[in-house]
Formats: C-alpha cells, sequence, structure tokens
C-alpha cells in the first residue's frame, strides 16, 4: 500500500482509507451530499472491484490523510505470488458486475 500526499490529483482506480481526518461523498452529477467518511472508513471498493466508473466526487473536510490501495499494483502483486487471492479478486467483481 502506498501513503501519499493527493493534493487533487487525479487517480485511477484503488481503495482509500481514511487514516485522519473528514470526508464528504458528493453524487458527481446532481452534486448531492451522500455522506460523510472519517477515520477508519473506506471509500473505491465499487470501483477497485468492479472496474465501474466512479459516480461521486470525495472532497475533504480540512486536512486529512489518506492511505491508497493501487488497483493495478494490487492486481500485478498477487498474480506473482497468490493465486488464490486472484480467484476470490476475480469472485468479488463478478459478484458486483
Amino acid at each position: 500500500m502506498k501513503h501519499n500526499n493527493h493534493k487533487g490529483k487525479k487517480r485511477g482506480q484503488g481503495i482509500y482509507f481514511v487514516l485522519q481526518g473528514k470526508l464528504i461523498i458528493i453524487q458527481k452529477s446532481t452534486q448531492t451530499f451522500i455522506t460523510e467518511l472519517g477515520e477508519s472508513e473506506v471509500f473505491g471498493q465499487i470501483s477497485f472491484f468492479s472496474g465501474a466508473p466512479r459516480s461521486v466526487t470525495v472532497r475533504s473536510r480540512g486536512f486529512t490523510e489518506l492511505m491508497h490501495l493501487d488497483q493495478v499494483e494490487f492486481l500485478k502483486t498477487i498474480h506473482e505470488k497468490h493465486i488464490p487471492a486472484i480467484r476470490r479478486y476475480e469472485q468479488l467483481r463478478y459478484s458486483l458486475i
């Protein structure tokens, strides 16, 4: 897992873990507030597993520290080292599609 400072950079498909701070989730097309996330919460998992485009925008409510698990790096690692993990990833992916 990479620990990055995102500063508005657009990222590919990945899962984000909130280490510190608060975020708000907003529906992209309507700009409607959906929910607020805080420490120990996660976002991006549906896109990570399904490959579907993201339909929400995430905004910080002040200083926020995130940890990012990149989908490409994750898949590369499990393909090299762990066949059962590949099967489980594919099961999760197909259950979401």
